[in-house]
């Protein structure tokens, strides 16, 4: 291989080993791994952390269902700090983060706010540590489309009824937390979304990019 195709170190993929000891993926998934305790306090030992009852659990499920589907707001922040219509993109993700926050706040007053904002801390917490680097927005669908079709095939395993707005008469909804959370933590420890995949496609976007604006 010629030298000049070898990445300098910063840009060399991490190995598996590398990111299970990675600093920044353990805390992105320590969040995660607290909250899946939180569902497992509540179903095994009856406790009680935080003031969090049960009925408060399973409407956190209900308001993590609106943290997936807020992923345009992030993707807003995450596009317009590359890009030159950075204004436009700004406005929207103040819009769009207005428009999410009005709607956890009627799904749960303003305990339903703070948890959103939680929620979006826990769940994205790995792209908020990489959120300046060229990888930061496919990690961020990476991460979004994860966290969807876990939450999908979890509510089905749980046998969960449609209508998130349901769940929370639902008994099955507490280990359905608990296995979301802890699947979602094993998933930043394991520092999938820093996989040898994710920096090729990347790179292959800001490739098609730079010769577009050539081209221009």
């Amino acid at each position: 291989m010629d030298e000049q195709t070898i990445p300098p170190p910063h840009e060399r993929p991490l190995t598996f080993g590398q990111r299970i000891l990675n600093g920044r993926n353990f805390a992105a998934a320590l969040p995660n791994l607290l909250f899946a305790l939180l569902y497992a306090l509540n179903i095994y030992e009856k406790v009680t952390v935080l003031g969090l009852t049960s009925r408060m659990l399973k409407l956190m499920m209900e308001l993590e269902f609106l943290v997936i589907h807020s992923f345009p707001f992030l993707a807003f922040f995450a596009i317009g700090n590359r890009s030159k219509q950075h204004t436009f993109f700004r406005w929207g993700f103040w819009g769009l983060l207005c428009l999410y926050l009005i709607m956890a706040g009627s799904m749960g007053g303003f305990w339903g706010i703070v948890v959103f904002a939680a929620l979006t801390f826990s769940t994205y917490l790995g792209f908020f540590f990489r959120i300046f680097t060229e990888q930061a927005m496919v990690q961020l669908a990476a991460r979004w489309m994860a966290n969807f079709v876990v939450f999908l095939l979890g509510a089905g395993l749980f046998n969960l009824p449609e209508g998130v707005e349901k769940w929370i008469y639902e008994e099955e909804t507490l280990y359905f937390g608990a296995a979301y959370f802890l699947v979602l933590g094993c998933l930043e420890w394991s520092g999938v979304y820093q996989a040898a995949w994710i920096g090729r496609l990347a790179s292959a976007i800001k490739t098609g990019k730079t010769g577009a604006e050539r081209k221009d």
